[in-house]
């Protein structure tokens, strides 16, 4: 699992009336006080699961054990701190491992900042070492906007020592006019200020409808870097299309966001997706040909099936180093820093004062407009799979689109956003072919042999029947005609690239 565990064992109090906490001498020797300016920021789920769950996450500057450090659940004044070198600003995958059962989907995102003036005393034993540490804190939190500050006394046994030493300190603390703290953590009480998230419905702000699926799409790209890195079976498709879903939604509803935010972050996603895509697609490619070579069991010679997947492995064993390299880059790990930023904090525009109906009305139509437009222009070169293969990448910006409001708008959005996945996985179909098509005529091309040329031939039948499975797919989403979203939207402006024939079928009517 990584890291050091060791069992901590500690209580909280109260400051005494005055303020200043004077060693209790009655208890030994007392070294002299040290002092630690500590920077921590805590990570939890936009739910706060691991917070409710009473576990910590955070990562921490300052004092002796600078690092990450998570914290199970408390045992009486005991519980278990994990603790993982200093390195990177979002959660190691290691960590988010261990809480994983309690995250589902969601990402872990910085939810709190606490800056903490400490004075330590250490309790000595009498043969040297310590057998206590008693610090007075005085804490700054920052939770959003919103911050508080106080002081408390925290007193922690060193390992090994018995717990009536820690009976022993608390009541010489209790004698000096100490308390119980009334918290059992000092995240637990800075997030007291968190305002907690209201249901999402339709007349939720245009950013909280779709903050959801985005929070989601990131919860899933932290979630599969680790199989990402290890090659784990689906774990490269998963964290691809991810980043496909965020980058969609990101682009479809631009006028929601601050744009000098939400571009450069769609764009970075972008290169992610590009990254991941060539290990991805000879995934694709493989399994494909596999299929194919299945169908014409026997037709096909087996040293052409060897030399088509040895050389298709290859390929794939190069890519997928290729992607390693990449996670390693400090511009990767700049990527899911401003990711959770972004769930954390989402940067809006000033849009957002419209009423949301009509914002997500009029992207849904822009978008939808797109797909009609490239269907139009598809059509005047019905063998030509280029086009259409702009008509797919149209189409999955209104799925995604769907699915991102389908907890808002419920069950009608989410048919809808199967009614374009139609559309996507044939013309997907389609496409996958070209791309064989392409590598089997490569391998041809210097090892020709009837097998290979079969399998050519296979790749054209394939795609003739997903882009007649695509078209019709497509028929019948644009005829969708989105009861659940046409209302009595009249947004105004809200940017370039908009589409009549699109605003007509949802029924909003703008002067753009």
């Amino acid at each position: 699992m990584g890291g050091v565990a060791e069992n901590e064992v500690e209580r909280k109090f109260s400051v005494p009336v005055g303020g200043d906490l004077v060693p209790p001498r009655s208890l030994g020797e007392w070294a002299a006080p040290k002092q630690f300016d500590l920077d921590a920021e805590y990570f939890d789920t936009p739910t706060l699961a691991l917070t409710r769950a009473g576990w910590s996450l955070r990562r921490r500057t300052g004092g002796g054990d600078e690092g990450w450090h998570l914290k199970s659940p408390r045992s009486g004044d005991a519980r278990v701190e994990r603790r993982v070198p200093l390195a990177g600003s979002v959660p190691p995958a290691s960590l988010r491992r261990e809480v994983g059962h309690l995250l589902d989907d969601e990402p872990l995102i910085p939810v709190a900042r606490l800056i903490t003036v400490r004075e330590e005393h250490d309790l000595l034993r009498a043969g040297g070492g310590v057998r206590a540490h008693l610090c007075h804190d005085r804490v700054r939190a920052e939770v959003g906007d919103r911050s508080s500050a106080w002081s408390e006394v925290e007193v922690e046994l060193a390992p090994d020592e018995p717990r009536t030493t820690l009976d022993a300190v608390a009541a010489a603390l209790a004698a000096s006019g100490c308390g119980p703290a009334e918290h059992s953590s000092k995240v637990a009480r800075a997030l007291a200020l968190r305002t907690p998230p209201a249901p999402t419905t339709v007349t939720s702000p245009a950013n909280v409808v779709v903050a959801g699926y985005l929070a989601r799409q990131v919860g899933s790209l932290q979630a599969y870097d680790e199989g990402v890195r290890a090659d784990a079976p689906d774990a490269v498709h998963k964290s691809r299309v991810a980043a496909r879903r965020l980058r969609s939604v990101l682009r479809v509803f631009v006028p929601v966001f601050d744009p000098s935010v939400a571009r450069p972050l769609a764009e970075e996603l972008r290169w992610y997706g590009l990254v991941a895509g060539a290990s991805r697609d000879l995934e694709v490619l493989a399994e494909h040909v596999a299929a194919t070579l299945a169908d014409l069991a026997g037709a096909v010679d087996q040293g052409g099936v060897d030399q088509v997947l040895r050389h298709l492995a290859e390929k794939h064993f190069a890519a997928h180093g290729a992607l390693v390299a990449a996670l390693e880059t400090d511009r990767y790990a700049a990527l899911q820093r401003s990711l959770a930023d972004f769930v954390a904090a989402p940067p809006l525009s000033g849009r957002r004062r419209k009423p949301t109906h009509d914002v997500v009305a009029v992207c849904l139509a822009k978008a939808i407009g797109r797909v009609r437009r490239r269907a139009d222009a598809a059509q005047s070169r019905p063998n030509d799979l280029a086009p259409w293969h702009e008509v797919r990448k149209a189409a999955k910006a209104v799925r995604y689109a769907c699915e991102a409001l389908a907890e808002a708008y419920g069950p009608e959005a989410t048919a809808s956003a199967k009614r374009w996945e139609a559309v996507t996985e044939a013309l997907g179909d389609a496409q996958d072919t070209v791309v064989a098509s392409e590598a089997l005529t490569e391998l041809a091309g210097r090892d020709p042999g009837p097998g290979l040329a079969l399998l050519v031939e296979q790749q054209v039948t394939k795609r003739t029947a997903a882009l007649d499975q695509g078209r019709a797919a497509l028929v019948e989403a644009l005829d969708d005609p989105l009861a659940w979203l046409k209302q009595e939207a009249s947004a105004g402006d809200v940017g370039e690239d908009s589409s009549d024939d699109g605003r007509q079928r949802l029924g909003v009517h703008l002067d753009l």
